[in-house]
């Protein structure tokens, strides 16, 4: 087999482009090993934001603070939680914005925290109705103990990071 001026350069071609899909993956894997380690997700605060009588619906307003202690400036795609109360389970809530293109995304910044409010509807039921009295009733829930414990989509330029959090106030 004969390599002409042409076959070089085919094979040269063929190289640099296996070898440029090899740092990308490399690049990749590298950057979201760092994004679970430098990014945190905490419970902010819970309070009620409105109370629906006639259809048994409260609508919890639940705050996370996300830490972004990375030196490159990150989106978050969705939080995907389960909200405890005097340690019951009070269901599964989620906050996305995978909808929005990137830049209509939440930015976290360097070296700083963002707060995201999610809203959580709570129905009425026997199970929690403990819960639901004490937030219908009482302007402070100082005598609730509230947790959330779930995972959070982190995206950086090239990659989509799942960071675990449990959190209570």
């Amino acid at each position: 087999m004969i390599l002409t001026r042409g076959k070089i350069i085919v094979i040269a071609i063929f190289v640099a482009i296996i070898a440029g899909l090899a740092a990308l993956v490399a690049i990749t894997n590298n950057e979201s090993g760092g994004i679970e380690k430098q990014v945190s997700v905490t419970l902010g605060n819970v309070t009620m934001k409105a109370l629906d009588e006639q259809n048994n619906v409260m609508t919890i307003e639940v705050d996370f603070a996300v830490a972004n202690n990375s030196d490159r400036t990150l989106t978050i795609s969705k939080i995907d939680y389960e909200l405890f109360a005097n340690e019951k389970s009070l269901g599964q809530g989620f906050l996305s914005y995978e909808s929005s293109p990137l830049v209509g995304r939440p930015p976290l910044f360097p070296d700083t925290s963002t707060t995201l409010p999610s809203d959580f509807k709570l129905n009425f039921s026997d199970d929690v109705s403990d819960v639901w009295n004490l937030l219908a009733t009482s302007a402070d829930n100082d005598n609730i103990s509230w947790c959330a414990k779930g995972t959070a989509e982190i995206e950086s330029a090239l990659s989509i990071t799942s960071v675990a959090f449990e959190s209570c106030i």
